[in-house]
């Protein structure tokens, strides 16, 4: 066992011998890391993220309480809700992939640093005059990224093909400009929804170079989203409720006209009662009462669904609102640590190898 610990003891010196002898190669190694790290560094943007916590609350009872508080803890009674329940936190993060969603969001108008007015985001993402220009991502775009600008500028058409389909054959389908698509492309990975199981509750993020406006586009889209959960749930119950209603309305003219047929009857058969009158009078009475039964039915049920679209509104509660950043979420120091660290260990392997092959 000693023997062991001494050949490694014997193994580190030696080592450390071969890369002080060749420190040289390391030094100009991390000289060069440091320097490609400060570039990039300097092309590096700030990255200002804004977090909003929430826990979604639905007025539909105690079943529909714990089947949310359910899927929250990862247990999924049911995936979508089901016809009356609560929509599944679980399927939240595909709204944010939702094309109308990003859409709508992308004409919102937001508040960006040395600008008096807002600024809607399809333009900001868009229009050259306010992105800002940096020699150092310039040049890192044409020096690393090349082989990608070279691939975007080789084949553009494929990629509008397949993001700005038109209407063609008599198909009439949604389509997207080419400036709504990039800034739907730019807003989905500005933004990002988490269903924390073990924390149960939901996080939302937005990632913005400017932290008001990382604060303002994590606002909108939160208002967004909210009227996107409650708008699905309330047109499910709504058109629920009018069906109902349009039954109601047919039921209760049903009912009044059998009402109206049997008191003409009875006035007409006053004071001469016969077996006929007396016959169609007893059918005019069992189709006025079967009439009223429907009605009083229908009637309820619109009731119930009435109350069923004042539940289906969802509110959610926000544990940690949206605050402006003060602090960028990328350092310029972190990534010029990690390049100098990178050159120091390239240089050392560089130093051993070249030893190895002297040997």
């Amino acid at each position: 066992m000693a023997d062991i610990i001494e050949e490694r003891e014997i193994d580190l010196l030696e080592v450390f011998r071969k890369i002080w002898k060749h420190r040289k190669i390391v030094f100009i190694s991390t000289g060069v890391a440091i320097v490609l790290g400060l570039i990039a560094a300097l092309a590096t943007e700030h990255k200002y993220v804004t977090k909003i916590a929430f826990v979604p609350q639905y007025n539909t009872g105690m079943n529909s309480r714990i089947s949310n508080l359910a899927s929250l803890a990862g247990i999924s009674l049911d995936e979508t809700g089901g016809a009356d329940g609560p929509i599944s936190p679980t399927v939240y993060p595909k709204i944010l992939d939702n094309k109308d969603f990003l859409k709508e969001l992308a004409y919102t108008p937001i508040h960006f640093k040395g600008y008096a007015e807002p600024i809607l985001l399809i333009d900001w993402f868009n229009d050259e005059q306010y992105q800002k220009k940096n020699f150092f991502r310039t040049l890192m775009k044409y020096t690393i990224g090349l082989p990608g600008v070279i691939k975007d500028a080789i084949a553009p058409e494929k990629e509008e093909d397949s993001e700005f389909a038109s209407a063609t054959d008599g198909i009439h389908a949604p389509s997207l400009t080419k400036e709504e698509a990039t800034a739907i492309k730019a807003l989905k990975g500005a933004l990002e929804l988490k269903v924390l199981k073990t924390e149960r509750h939901v996080m939302l993020s937005s990632t913005m170079n400017e932290p008001t406006a990382s604060a303002e586009v994590a606002i909108a889209a939160f208002d967004l989203f909210k009227k996107y959960i409650s708008k699905f749930k309330v047109n499910k119950a709504q058109s629920n409720l009018d069906f109902l209603e349009s039954q109601y309305a047919e039921a209760k003219a049903e009912y009044e006209a059998k009402q109206s047929a049997l008191a003409r009857m009875k006035d007409s058969h006053q004071g001469r009662k016969t077996a006929e009158s007396e016959i169609r009078i007893q059918r005019l009475q069992t189709e006025a009462e079967l009439a009223r039964m429907l009605y009083l039915e229908l009637s309820k049920n619109c009731l119930t669904a009435r109350v069923k679209v004042t539940e289906a509104n969802v509110t959610f509660t926000e544990l940690t609102p949206a605050y402006v950043p003060r602090k960028s979420a990328n350092s310029r120091k972190t990534v010029l640590i990690i390049w100098a660290l990178a050159g120091i260990l390239a240089g050392c392997v560089i130093a051993l190898a070249k030893k190895e092959q002297k040997d």
